[in-house]
C-alpha cells in the first residue's frame, strides 16, 4: 500500500490518511442533511457544527486513546497531527459521546432522539475511514498464510514490512459497513429514544473486540492476570456493557 498520495513540495503532501477521512466526512455530512427525521431537530448550520465537533472530538479522542495504548511514551505531537495514521476508533466514540450531547443541550434539540438519527450513518464514516488505515499500514494485522493477506513494503508505512499480515483493517471496513446495513434495517423498528445508539454502540464495540484477536498491534494492561485480552477488548466490553444497560433501561422507560 501507499501511504501518500501526492507530494505537492517538501513536507506538503496529500496521504491517504486524511484523503479517505475527508471522503467519509463528505459521504456523513451529505446523508445528515438529507435525512428528515434529522431536519426536524436542526437546522443546516447545527448539523455542520455537529460534523465540525465530530470531526474534532473523533480524532483527537481516537489519537490520545492510540498514543495512551502505544508502548512508547505520549507524544503530543503525534496527537496534534490528525491527518496521519495510528487511531483508535472506541477512543474517538468515547469522546464524541461526551462532546456530541453537551452541544444538542446547549441547543436545546433532543439529545436521545437526534444521537439515534446520527448513529445510523455513523459506522459507513467509520467503514470509509478504516479504508485509510489501509493505505497507512497503521491497525495492521499478525503475521499469516490466509489467502488475503498482504504485504506492505512502502519505507513510510507503519506496518511491519516484507511479510504477510492479516488486513485487518479491510476488515474492520466491510464489518462496519455490515453494521450501517443493520443500523439501517434497525431504524425502521426500533422508535425509542436511546435505542439505536445502544445498538450501534454494541455492535461497533463487538467488531472491535473480535478484530482484534487478530490485531498485530495489540496492547496490554501491565497487570498479568488480566491479560488474555487486550486494552481496547476491555474497553469494548466496557462500551457494551454500558450500552446494553441503556438499551434495557429505554425499553423499560418507554413501556
Amino acid at each position: 500500500m501507499f501511504p501518500t498520495l501526492l507530494n505537492i513540495y517538501g513536507p506538503l503532501a496529500i496521504n491517504m490518511y486524511g484523503l479517505m477521512i475527508f471522503i467519509a466526512v463528505i459521504v456523513f455530512t451529505w446523508l445528515l442533511s438529507k435525512d428528515k427525521n434529522i431536519r426536524k431537530f436542526l437546522s443546516l448550520d447545527q448539523i455542520s457544527n455537529i460534523v465540525i465537533l465530530g470531526i474534532i472530538s473523533g480524532v483527537f479522542g481516537s489519537k490520545i486513546l492510540y498514543n495512551l495504548t502505544d508502548q512508547e511514551p505520549l507524544n503530543i505531537l503525534k496527537i496534534i497531527k490528525f491527518w496521519e495514521g495510528g487511531g483508535s476508533i472506541l477512543g474517538g466514540i468515547t469522546l464524541i459521546l461526551v462532546i456530541i450531547p453537551i452541544y444538542l443541550k446547549s441547543i436545546k434539540a433532543p439529545v436521545l432522539k437526534t444521537m439515534d438519527q446520527i448513529s445510523i450513518y455513523t459506522p459507513l464514516l467509520e467503514s470509509i475511514s478504516r479504508l485509510g488505515c489501509w493505505f497507512a499500514g497503521c491497525c495492521h494485522g499478525t503475521e499469516t498464510t490466509f489467502c488475503l493477506a498482504i504485504k506492505y513494503t512502502h519505507p513510510d508505512s507503519y506496518a511491519p514490512q516484507g511479510i504477510y499480515l492479516h488486513p485487518t483493517q479491510i476488515y474492520a471496513s466491510l464489518s462496519l459497513f455490515l453494521v450501517f446495513l443493520i443500523m439501517l434495517k434497525l431504524s425502521k423498528f426500533l422508535s425509542k429514544p436511546g435505542e439505536l445508539i445502544s445498538c450501534y454502540i454494541i455492535l461497533t464495540s463487538l467488531q472491535r473486540f473480535l478484530i482484534d484477536f487478530l490485531r498485530g498491534d495489540r496492547e496490554y494492561f501491565s497487570l498479568e492476570s488480566i491479560n488474555f485480552l487486550s486494552i481496547h477488548q476491555w474497553i469494548a466490553l466496557g462500551l457494551i456493557t454500558i450500552a446494553s444497560a441503556m438499551l434495557l433501561i429505554s425499553a423499560k422507560r418507554n413501556k
